[in-house]
C-alpha cells in the first residue's frame, strides 16, 4: 500500500501508472471495508488493513487528490469517502482541518 501511495504522490510518474495505482488503492480499500462503512475488516475474512497502512493513507490521501490528474482523482475520491466513513471522527479527527488547509492553499494558488 505504501508503494501505491508513493506512485500517486509523484507527479513525474505517467498518468497510466498513477491511475493504475489509484485503482489498486481503491480496490484495496473497498475489499477491506465492512459493509456500509469504510476501511476495516473484510466481511467474513477476518483480515484487516494494518493500522500503519491506514495511517499512511490518511497522511497522504488529500495531497494525492490535489496533485492527481482528473481520472486518478476520481478513484482517490472514492478512497477518501471510504476512509472518512470508517475513520471519522474517532481515528481521523483532523480531516476537516486538513481539508480546510488544502482549500486555503488552493485558493492562494
Amino acid at each position: 500500500m505504501q508503494v501505491t501511495q508513493q506512485v500517486l504522490a509523484v507527479p513525474s510518474r505517467g498518468q497510466t501508472d498513477r491511475r493504475r495505482s489509484a485503482i489498486r488503492q481503491e480496490s484495496h480499500v473497498n475489499v477491506h471495508k465492512p459493509s456500509g462503512r469504510g476501511c476495516g475488516r473484510a466481511e467474513g475474512s477476518g483480515s484487516a488493513i494494518p493500522e500503519g497502512d491506514k495511517v499512511a493513507v490518511r497522511d497522504n490521501l488529500l495531497e494525492g487528490i490535489v496533485r492527481a490528474p482528473p481520472l486518478v482523482r476520481a478513484q482517490l475520491g472514492e478512497c477518501l469517502k471510504a476512509v472518512v466513513y470508517s475513520d471519522f471522527p474517532d481515528r481521523w479527527p483532523g480531516i476537516l482541518h486538513a481539508i480546510q488547509q488544502q482549500l486555503a492553499t488552493q485558493a492562494r494558488s
